[in-house]
């Protein structure tokens, strides 16, 4: 390294050390070429002077880290601190010269303190144990080792110091102490505990899921257990998920990376060395790791160095799984060498991505991962899902409330107390808040009375407690929740020139507000609500103001070469201060970069967003064209869960494209808009659509969306039941293969338009046929727990269901559901626990499969999601008929009937026969005729082998019934024959018994 450079680095880390020092109340009192040595607690001594010289001493090597980056091209990448920390008392007196110390000290305390620092490692900080004491709690440390000291008669017992634990208050570390018990959790904290051991006995990976409203302590569990994995020498990553449009995708797993390699947010600005430390640490983890490289870089938001392979790569024609591999790999590898202890708060806000990765951990083989989450209540489609424990944290019952209380108001009387306790219903947060109110009120609990349930009533007393802030510490905190939940320290000084250690920022913490964050070099509300209440007390144009400045401060760290790190942050912002074109241009950016991470449900609200800012600026034709360009990404990512949103989204863009005259906006809108019609269960309005995009299509010359339109023509018919003029579609989809969409790959298309061409040759009753397309669809899934392999299994468990073989269609349908839980689709997930439910009724009937059938309809009747409905409608019909419930069984095959109107004919038949049945039973045969002519109008409208057979059985049933013993064999005959051919055994025995019957009677 050049003198002069040398020079600079060492002003700059001088300057440093002294305001570090200084910001925690020391005295730096020498330097010493490349050292230096502070002192704290003189002249005025705390208890807590240990603790602040080992947080000084964290920030300085986090911040020579960052030089050490700063500098790599110069000379600098080998730069490292050792620091050691020790107390004891020593004399000081005023130091007679300015080149040497400030005070001269007396006393063995500062030689053992040179003695750790001589003896630490690189990057590390040796702390003898008497330093700490009880604030050791606030770090994650080493196991005590002894050091022998020349000049001392035993040896020191040390630790290294690692990093901060999540623990940032006094109330925190008392009950780390047990000065304030852990309350309320002992049998969630023990289940935890066996599933550890689980994971390192058996070397097993595990998925566990603490499931609680807001402020019930999932946080405060997670991290008590997290302290106990750490103490028993697992390897511990933290992440957090975020529902702001400034979310990243993998958001916590790209945290745990950042963690581990050191690499802090803005390292886009020094590329080649994050590269380069990238590099370095994976072979060092494990070589073949290095293959991942690019996909990690992508995921870092990391730009790849100018010549490389991966420089100037579209993010959106990489391959979204590609990045979810390579961080299982990496994750693998690191179980591979120590077991892994990966905890992901707020997970109810996971990307899909996010989920994928967390999923395909939790399946690893012979690898020891435990991934822990933290999370509001599931909503339905998650909840079920074989591959987690879910823990349900209950509310504090009265003697917890009671411990807690006491805790946080030591003096409080009896009715204070109870008061408390009656008002927080359990709620440990909503207990918290009350105690801070009633400690700013004296103690007395005067106004408790006036308190109301409901969340209104928090709000009320957060806001009251910010309140009471002074008005400069209540301004930093509004600045501060406009930023976000997390809070860099470095854009919050910017902004208010208050840095992490000036007082008022400190002082938030106290006031239990905001806390240091997970990662480095940033700040954290203690709760997401407390940020919503204070971002809400503010002015509508004083949040515009502040979201501006927010943006160009960010904008200008970030460079262009780091906007793709911070296009998430900048869509936000810009949104938030109206700069419409600002935003629209980062969330596409925003949108592309999800894509690239397989973080579909990320790239729809990006792009959706984009589509809003575009639509509150004057069109132009070059706005129309990027808002054209984004409504295409925007199909290519609806495509495996479509919703309502998104065909107003697309009918929009037809009506746009005709306004411009655009025929091929024209076409790829209106193919969009047949699909989600399509997969809402809208078959008439979906063939509609798709006729006038194939016109359109033909009409611009495109072939290759032609051929799009008509697999999808040919699945709406299909769906429609208008099978003829569906299969010659399904037969011609070949030309399918020619397309690159960079969302779908031609396998899986192909394996979707096969299912389809399945389902209608099942129906027709040439169900060996069947079995070898379903076969085919299922070799051409690229992998194991694809979304399509999902949809093909349901079809296979459907056409087995009518076939009767219902242990298949049950072993299916829980493959299915597998899949579902992985790719977070509600529609495979409701459609295969239905398929599963119903193949178990007829198994052995029974109330579970019974209420899984109807959660099923109710999921998806609340979501809009009606594709094959009538199917779910008619197996509800049958069986409420089985069970006696006419009036349910009624009102279910009346859906099933109504579905009709939309083309969705496949469950009429099943429930017109239900109704049938029970008239029979009831002996009102009139209306078993009625019915039955029913269900032989539906078949015939689907030219429908099996059903004809099935209604030929009811026909016999209701001739029996009437006394037309000759007819009744006749049709039991020619339903046996027709269930022998199709080897329907099941009902082939159906039609034995009942042939047998009217033989008999």
């Amino acid at each position: 390294m050049e003198a002069e450079v040398y020079a600079e680095m060492q002003d700059e880390l001088r300057k440093a050390f002294t305001r570090l020092v200084e910001s925690k109340r020391g005295t730096v009192n020498q330097f010493q070429g490349d050292g230096l040595q502070a002192i704290f607690g003189h002249p005025i001594a705390t208890e807590h002077d240990g603790r602040h010289a080992v947080e000084v001493a964290l920030a300085i090597r986090e911040h020579v880290r960052e030089l050490r980056v700063a500098y790599a091209a110069q000379g600098g990448g080998n730069l490292a601190v050792h620091s050691g920390i020790h107390t004891g008392r020593i004399l000081p007196r005023e130091g007679d010269s300015i080149a040497a110390a400030r005070l001269e000290i007396y006393g063995s305390a500062p030689g053992v303190a040179k003695h750790l620092s001589d003896i630490a490692e690189r990057d590390e900080i040796l702390v003898s144990e008497e330093t700490l004491g009880l604030d050791s709690h606030f770090f994650q440390t080493s196991a005590l080792r002894d050091a022998t000291i020349k000049g001392l008669d035993k040896p020191v017992a040390v630790r290294s110091i690692l990093a901060r634990t999540a623990l940032r208050t006094r109330f925190e570390v008392h009950a780390q102490r047990g000065l304030l018990p852990f309350v309320g959790r002992e049998d969630e904290l023990r289940r935890l505990d066996l599933a550890l051991d689980r994971v390192a006995r058996n070397k097993v990976p595990a998925f566990v899921a603490l499931s609680a409203p807001a402020g019930f302590g999932k946080t405060r569990l997670a991290e008590e257990f997290l302290r106990r994995a750490l103490d028993s020498g697992c390897s511990v990553a933290r992440g957090y998920c975020e529902n702001e449009l400034s979310a990243e995708p993998l958001q916590p797993f790209v945290q745990m990376l950042r963690a581990r390699f050191v690499l802090p947010p803005g390292t886009a600005t020094s590329a080649a060395a994050a590269t380069q430390t990238l590099e370095q640490s994976l072979a060092a983890i494990d070589p073949a790791l290095e293959k991942h490289l690019p996909e990690l870089l992508q995921a870092l938001s990391i730009p790849a160095e100018s010549g490389s392979e991966s420089a100037g790569a579209d993010p959106r024609r990489t391959t979204p799984d590609s990045t979810v591999n390579a961080v299982c790999a990496l994750f693998s590898a690191l179980a591979a060498q120590q077991l892994q202890v990966l905890f992901i708060d707020d997970w109810q806000w996971a990307d899909d991505a996010t989920r994928k990765v967390a999923y395909a951990l939790s399946e690893l083989k012979q690898l020891p991962i435990l991934v822990l989450a933290a999370t509001r209540p599931f909503e339905p489609g998650d909840s079920q899902h074989v591959l987690a424990e879910v823990l349900e944290l209950p509310p504090f019952n009265e003697a917890e409330a009671d411990v807690t209380i006491g805790g946080l108001l030591p003096a409080a009387d009896p009715f204070v107390v109870q008061q408390i306790r009656r008002h927080a219903g359990g709620n440990p947060l909503f207990i918290e808040e009350l105690c801070h109110s009633v400690a700013a009120g004296g103690g007395s609990g005067a106004g408790l009375e006036a308190v109301r349930g409901g969340s209104a009533w928090l709000e009320t007393l957060i806001e009251s407690r910010v309140s009471r802030l002074p008005p400069a510490q209540r301004d930093l905190l509004r600045v501060a929740s406009v930023i976000g939940n997390v809070v860099p320290t470095w854009l919050l000084e910017r902004l208010t020139d208050c840095g992490e250690h000036h007082p008022l920022v400190r002082d938030l913490a106290a006031h239990d507000l905001v806390f240091p964050g997970d990662s480095s070099a940033t700040l954290r509300f203690k709760h997401g609500i407390t940020r919503d209440v204070v971002y809400g007390s503010i002015g509508l144009q004083g949040r515009r103001q502040t979201h501006r400045q927010i943006a160009t401060l960010l904008r200008e760290r970030a460079g262009l070469e780091g906007e793709a790190e911070t296009c998430e942050a900048l869509a936000y912002h810009y949104a938030g201060a109206d700069d419409f074109a600002d935003a629209a241009h980062y969330a596409e950016m925003a949108g592309d970069k999800a894509v690239a991470t397989s973080s579909i449900d990320g790239a729809k609200t990006q792009y959706r967003t984009a589509l809003q800012m575009l639509d509150r600026l004057p069109v132009t034709p070059e706005r129309y064209k990027s808002w054209r360009s984004i409504v295409r990404r925007l199909g290519m990512a609806t495509v495996y869960d479509p919703s309502r949103g998104e065909a107003e989204v697309f009918a929009r863009a037809v009506a746009r494209a005709r306004e411009q005259q655009d025929g091929p906006g024209l076409a790829y809108a209106e193919y969009w808009l047949a699909y989600v019609h399509y997969a809402l269960g809208e078959s008439g309005a979906a063939v509609e659509h798709c006729e006038i995009a194939l016109k359109a299509a033909n009409d611009v010359g495109d072939a290759k969306l032609a051929a799009q339109v008509k697999t999808t023509l040919g699945q709406a018919l299909a769906a429609a039941a208008d099978y003829r003029a569906a299969i010659p579609l399904l037969e011609d989809i070949a030309p399918v293969q020619g397309k690159s969409a960079p969302y779908t790959r031609p396998g899986p298309a192909l394996a979707f338009s096969l299912a389809s061409k399945a389902s209608v040759i099942a129906d027709l009753g040439r169900f060996d046929e069947a079995q070898a397309c379903i076969d085919e669809a299922l070799s051409l899934v690229p992998f194991k727990g694809h979304e399509v392999e999902g949809s093909v299994l349901c079809w296979r468990s459907g056409i087995n269901l009518w076939r009767g073989h219902w242990e298949a269609a049950r072993a299916d349908a829980r493959a299915a559901h597998r899949v579902a839980e992985r790719v977070k689709s509600l529609y495979l997930f409701a459609q295969s626990r239905s398929l599963g439910a119903y193949a178990d009724w007829k198994i052995s009937p029974n109330p579970r499969a019974l209420r899984e059938m109807l959660d099923s309809v109710s999921w998806r009747q609340a979501r809009d999601k009606n594709l094959f409905m009538s199917l779910s409608y008619g197996w509800l019909s049958e069986a409420m008929a089985d069970e006696g419930r006419s009036a349910e069984a009624r009102a279910f095959a009346a859906q099933a009937l109504r579905r009709i109107r939309k083309r969705d004919w496949i469950g009429g038949a099943m429930a017109a026969r239900a109704m049938a049945r029970m008239a029979l039973a009831g002996g009102d045969l009139p209306a078993a005729g009625r019915h039955l002519r029913v269900a032989q109008q539906v078949a015939q409208a689907r030219s429908s082998a099996h059903e004809d057979a099935g209604n030929e059985l009811l026909r016999a049933e209701l001739a029996l019934a009437q006394g037309e013993r000759a007819f009744a064999q006749d049709c039991a005959h020619r339903a046996g024959e027709a269930f022998r051919h199709m080897g329907m055994h099941w009902h082939l025995a159906q039609a034995a018994r009942l042939l047998e019957a009217a033989l008999a009677a």
